[in-house]
């Protein structure tokens, strides 16, 4: 007698025997600074990091007005509190939901903060409090 079993039954035996089962997530916390003079609040925007050993791992955090955040993450349809273990690129996402905010956003945040390829802001996890200056 031949039994067949199907794909989800497969990878439900074979992915934690490979170590592939739902990542386990660390906490990650901080707070992002301008230099001095900067007066910009952040108001929707969010930054969003990807870990630097695997591009597909992102996470992301809602930036309070006074700049903090705490990292989160996707798994399995389910946003939970922390992100996998390693270092990761940040980039901010500017809420594009009010006009004038935008506007002021990008005169206020430098467009190399944007983008993961050219933000030189990193972030470990686990980590709690960091604090990421954006410069000019």
């Amino acid at each position: 007698m031949i039994h067949r079993i199907g794909i989800k039954t497969v990878l439900c035996i074979a992915l934690p025997v490979l170590g592939c089962s739902a990542p386990s997530l660390e906490p990650a916390s901080g707070k992002i600074v301008f230099e001095v003079g900067n007066a910009f609040v952040f108001d929707g925007d969010s930054i969003e990091i990807r870990q630097d050993s695997n591009a597909r791992s992102l996470a992301f955090g809602q930036i309070r007005p006074d700049g903090s955040f705490e990292i989160e993450s996707l798994v399995d349809g389910v946003v939970r509190k922390g992100a996998a273990p390693g270092t990761y690129r940040v980039r901010i996402i500017v809420a594009d939901d009010d006009y004038e905010h935008r506007a002021l956003a990008f005169k206020s945040i430098h467009r190399k903060y944007l983008n993961f390829d050219t933000s030189d802001l990193k972030l470990r996890i686990p980590s709690r409090d960091v604090v990421l200056q954006l410069g000019q």
